[in-house]
């Protein structure tokens, strides 16, 4: 398991205490993807639905490494203006490249819906992987998007989000 992963679904699980909301239905695009993925894994109980979006389960350690030296490259005071801080964004790129779930996601048994945005290429292997590990998983594509689905095609992303998580 990944723990730092493992440590934001139990995140996740203590804000659900806090709110007291026994169970959730779970939302998230890439990272946040990762750990509604692993909320569901951990804690079963917890997560009534999920709707994932880009999501890695083992994302390529290659891609990876060539992200994070274009990130030690890039200016400080620029990733700063974007609310991001250099050292946090690094750090986790470096632990996201031990991430491996893919052994435990038929463990899943929340219904689900993996969204992928048409021209997400990077993220579409992993999506089809989780769609065809977890039964009853489906799979659909957001038309005219990337990576960030929810603001390249806003209105099918929502449509798709949540007529599903809405449905009985």
């Amino acid at each position: 398991m990944f723990a730092r992963t493992a440590s934001a679904a139990a995140a996740v699980v203590t804000e659900l205490d806090r709110l007291g909301a026994r169970r959730a239905r779970l939302c998230g695009l890439s990272l946040g993807a990762t750990v509604a993925l692993q909320t569901a894994i951990s804690y079963p109980d917890r997560v009534s639905k999920l709707v994932v979006c880009a999501a890695q389960v083992a994302p390529p350690r290659a891609v990876l490494a060539a992200q994070r030296a274009i990130f030690r490259l890039y200016p400080r005071r620029k990733l700063a203006a974007q609310g991001l801080d250099k050292d946090r964004l690094l750090a986790v790129m470096k632990a996201f490249g031990s991430l491996d779930i893919s052994a435990d996601l038929a463990a899943i048994t929340a219904p689900i819906r993996v969204l992928i945005g048409a021209n997400d290429t990077a993220n579409r292997p992993a999506a089809e992987l989780i769609a065809k590990r977890i039964p009853g998983a489906e799979l659909c594509e957001v038309p005219g998007a990337g990576h960030t689905a929810h603001t390249d095609n806003p209105a099918a992303f929502n449509q798709l989000a949540i007529d599903f998580l809405i449905a009985a």
